[in-house]
C-alpha cells in the first residue's frame, strides 16, 4: 500500500511543541553558560597571578636579586614584575607585564591572616625565595569576576597557593 505524499512531514502542532521545548532548554542553559564563563575567567585570572608570582620568585633566585610584583599597574588589572626593587618598580627594572583577563579585577579581602595585596599592592621575594619585608611574611591577592572570588596566597615560606 502506498502512502499519500500529503501524509509526510510535520504538523504545525509538532513544530510548535519542538520550538517550545528548545526555548525551555535555552532558558535553562543561558544562565549556566554565564556562570561557567565567569568561573573560567576567574580560574584564568588566578592562574595568571600565580604564574607572575612564581616567575618573580624564580627570577629572584636566578638573578640573585630581590624581585617585586606589583598589582594594579598599567590600569587597574595590570601586573608587573621588576628586579632589585623593594619599594617601587621603576620602568628600567621592569622585565614583565601582564593583564588580568577581561572582567576580572583585583579586590580586597581578608580573614585569612595575611594582608590583602589588591590593586596598588605589591609583594617582593629575596634571592632565597622568601618574602622581603618581615612585616609582610605572607600576603593574599584577591581576584573577583562577577559574584565569584578567588584568593592567591603567598605564605611565610614563600609558597604560593590558589584558594
Amino acid at each position: 500500500m502506498r502512502k499519500n505524499h500529503l501524509d509526510s512531514g510535520f504538523t504545525l502542532v509538532e513544530v510548535v511543541v519542538t520550538l517550545a521545548i528548545l526555548g525551555i532548554i535555552a532558558m535553562v542553559a543561558v544562565p549556566n553558560i554565564k556562570t561557567w564563563q565567569e568561573s573560567y575567567t576567574l580560574r584564568s585570572a588566578s592562574q595568571e597571578v600565580y604564574a607572575m608570582l612564581m616567575q618573580a620568585k624564580t627570577e629572584a633566585m636566578k638573578r640573585n636579586r630581590n624581585c617585586r610584583v606589583e598589582f594594579g599597574k598599567n590600569g587597574a588589572t595590570g601586573i608587573q614584575i621588576c628586579t632589585g626593587a623593594t619599594v617601587s618598580c621603576a620602568a628600567a627594572t621592569t622585565f614583565k607585564q601582564s593583564q588580568l583577563p577581561t572582567g576580572a579585577t583585583f579586590t580586597g579581602g581578608g580573614g585569612d591572616g595575611c594582608p590583602s595585596l589588591g590593586a596598588g599592592g605589591a609583594f617582593a621575594f629575596r634571592a632565597n625565595f622568601l618574602p622581603v619585608n618581615p612585616q609582610f611574611t605572607c600576603g593574599s591577592v584577591y581576584v573577583t569576576v562577577g559574584g565569584q572570588q578567588s584568593r592567591v596566597q603567598i605564605n611565610n615560606a614563600g609558597n604560593i597557593s590558589i584558594f
